[in-house]
């Protein structure tokens, strides 16, 4: 019979960890975390890049191993893909995103982040954040994962070593990493023959932020999945097919097992990659609902009554009219039409709010440094311009010959390697390239 999931408390025996093991585990972590970073190399790294899909506000790749000593690139089944983008925002607010210190904060990552788990439980926390080093975590932990096509896959579980590290290019670039790791622990054993959890392989994945270097304020993000899931679990659905025609299954040949498991690999990750694209809208949401915004609104610019008085939106200019309607900022007070001010929405303690804010206190601006003249040929606002990434042509003095630029992990037990550099190419207003948020 299946396991229920959650599962109950203490259902993992947890020895405990002598200083030795503790030592290894964390060692074994800072060079998983530093790894990732290397794989995310789309030039001279250990994976060759594919451009698998060209989006608006993403890039996504698939990765093939360069030679069979690539760590687990190679290895039978893994599957191993990236994306790519570029959004507004500090290696400071990203670590903040991130942070499950508190319990209100653990909940809060959840809601955004953990729409594919079905259980997690941690095992052991070796390295905590505190407030002097927010950007360094070691953990031990089980999760569960729900299945991208319950009538099709079986639910994936895995033993992992969590890794939260900061690292710095040798010319002067900050980077952080949040990575995940396939670990092996006794007290962890494989359930798949207590409740039908397929145990997957991850080799190596996670996210990598660097802040950019030709353009303040703004980060570049890769999120990598470097992963094996173990083969196609059949559950009732299958199973009653089989029953019907026994020869189903037989007709199966391996390599036609293998051409589905590759397609449904393919979907998964794909849309897995696309997630990226969350952080830029999370990030925008933390700012507009920051300082208590629905208790006191700030509206120094204009105040609610100049709704009646204003003619056209203070952002793009357009006339206002039935089509157009007249919509207030929540933070700055100014008048805009709904396309430059869009709802957000926020949940916290079980409470979902929503308030109008403007693009550009969503990305954490003053409107005094964006208001525009009113020309026809400025108008053009939102803007969904489209990031180009190409890798340095002429690199600069502290870059090696191969493209490459050393990099140091913040960790005295990590030794030094090398990090690729991207030029980001974007149009001059990329800001205000679009974000899901609600309809409204």
């Amino acid at each position: 019979m299946p396991l229920k999931l959650p599962l109950p408390a203490g259902f993992f025996e947890r020895p405990a960890l002598n200083e030795y093991d503790i030592q290894r585990v964390i060692r074994e972590a800072t060079c998983s975390a530093m790894s990732v970073v290397h794989k995310t190399q789309l030039v001279g790294g250990p994976i060759a890049w594919s451009l698998r899909s060209d989006e608006v506000d993403v890039k996504i790749y698939k990765g093939s191993p360069v030679d069979d000593k690539s760590d687990g690139v190679a290895a039978s089944g893994a599957v191993v893909y990236m994306s790519v983008t570029e959004v507004v925002g500090t290696l400071d607010e990203v670590v903040e995103l991130f942070q499950t210190r508190t319990t209100k904060q653990a909940k809060h990552f959840a809601t955004r982040f953990g729409h594919q788990l079905k259980d997690a439980i941690k095992l052991y926390s070796l390295v905590e954040p505190t407030a002097d080093a927010p950007m360094e975590l070691v953990d031990l932990t089980w999760r569960a994962y729900k299945s991208p096509m319950s009538l099709i896959v079986a639910e994936r579980d895995a033993c992992l070593l969590e890794c939260n590290h900061a690292f710095t290019c040798d010319n002067g670039q900050r980077g952080w990493v949040v990575s995940v790791q396939s670990i092996e622990l006794p007290c962890c054993p494989d359930l798949e023959a207590l409740g039908g959890l397929v145990r997957m392989m991850n080799y190596g994945s996670g996210h990598v932020f660097l802040e950019s270097m030709d353009r303040p304020g703004w980060l570049e993000i890769r999120y990598i999945a470097h992963v094996d899931f173990r083969g196609i679990a059949f559950d009732f659905l299958t199973k009653a097919l089989a029953k019907r025609n026994r020869s189903w299954l037989t007709q199966l040949n391996i390599n036609e097992m293998a051409s589905r498991r590759r397609w449904v690999s393919d979907i998964h990750m794909t849309k897995r990659c696309r997630n990226i694209t969350d952080i830029d809208r999370f990030l925008r949401e933390d700012r507009v609902f920051s300082d208590e915004l629905l208790q006191r609104m700030d509206t120094r610019f204009l105040s609610k009554a100049s709704l009646a008085a204003a003619t056209a939106c203070h952002l793009c200019h357009v006339e206002f009219s039935w089509k157009h309607r007249k919509t207030n900022c929540a933070k700055c007070g100014h008048v805009l039409c709904k396309s430059c001010n869009p709802w957000w929405a926020t949940t916290k303690d079980s409470t979902t709010k929503q308030v109008r804010a403007c693009v550009i206190c969503a990305l954490g601006r003053s409107t005094h440094h964006y208001r525009r003249s009113s020309t026809a040929s400025q108008i053009s606002l939102p803007r969904g311009s489209r990031g180009g990434y190409k890798a340095h042509e002429d690199m600069t003095e502290d870059s090696s010959d191969d493209g490459s630029a050393t990099y140091t992990s913040h960790f005295p037990l990590m030794e030094s390697s090398h990090y690729s550099r991207t030029s980001i190419v974007l149009d001059d207003y990329s800001e205000y390239r679009s974000v899901k948020t609600v309809d409204g």
